[in-house]
């Protein structure tokens, strides 16, 4: 079931936009499922978002074919086990790094006997248990991403190593965090540029940030998906900009 995102994610010709969402509603789920992003990310470490309120953004995204990807609070992996049973197309993990944490923290979400996930079929990962136990095991294997977020240089050091994980099947370069760590935007562009780098020379799908008029920037860099915005960003410029319209149309007749 779902939007197929890793197969999507994975095809040499794809190029796919989405956006990190922190408002705790359904609605915002299908507004940017019809205007035609193709994934978006729930973002539980920067938002108060329960795990009731993303289990019903996860099944409303995914029923309208968009991708459901969760950005973790922390390195709650039993969690983020849940809400792939919940049908979530993916799991980003904050802060993964260094190695030996990174490999812990992406085996807890890989099924033995690679990893340590316990299995839980019946739920809407498999329509209900409708799949059956075959689906939801290929499903767990292959249809979801596990994705380490590289936003520490102890990540970038450790690149190559975290890659080679079993089940890392996509990674988030996290440009803004490295570059708040080192207060240096160009040294955390090198960063960003070594940790693409390594992406590509293993072939995994590498992800970042594109706020401004980068977008076609960073495809040619290399990247192959791209958070584009934000959910309150956006909406918070939209509403400045009718306000400023209407307060111009307000000073013309006085």
């Amino acid at each position: 079931m779902g939007s197929y995102f890793r197969e999507r994610l994975h095809d040499p010709g794809s190029r796919l936009l989405g956006m990190f969402v922190k408002f705790p509603t359904l609605e915002t789920m299908e507004i940017l499922a019809s205007a035609g992003c193709d994934f978006v990310i729930i973002d539980m470490e920067h938002a108060p978002l329960s795990v009731d309120t993303v289990y019903g953004m996860i099944a409303v995204a995914e029923r309208s074919g968009m991708a459901a990807l969760v950005r973790l609070r922390g390195h709650d992996t039993a969690t983020g086990a849940m809400l792939l049973d919940a049908g979530a197309s993916g799991i980003f993990v904050p802060h993964c790094s260094p190695f030996e944490v990174a490999e812990r923290l992406i085996t807890d979400m890989v099924f033995p006997p690679t990893g340590r996930r316990g299995a839980g079929g019946g739920g809407r990962a498999t329509q209900w248990g409708i799949d059956g136990p075959d689906e939801y095991r290929r499903g767990g294997d292959s249809g979801v991403v596990r994705v380490p977020m590289i936003e520490d240089p102890e990540a970038v050091e450790d690149i190559e190593r975290i890659l080679s994980v079993p089940g890392v099947d996509a990674a988030f370069i996290g440009q803004g965090d490295l570059t708040q760590t080192l207060g240096d935007r160009a040294a955390a562009q090198a960063l960003v540029d070594r940790a693409l780098a390594a992406c590509v020379a293993k072939g995994i799908p590498a992800a970042t940030t594109a706020y401004g008029d980068d977008v076609e920037a960073r495809l040619r860099q290399g990247f192959k998906w791209l958070a584009i915005a934000n959910d309150t960003g956006t909406f918070s410029r939209a509403v400045q900009r009718r306000l400023n319209q209407a307060r111009q149309a307000v000073d013309a007749t006085q």
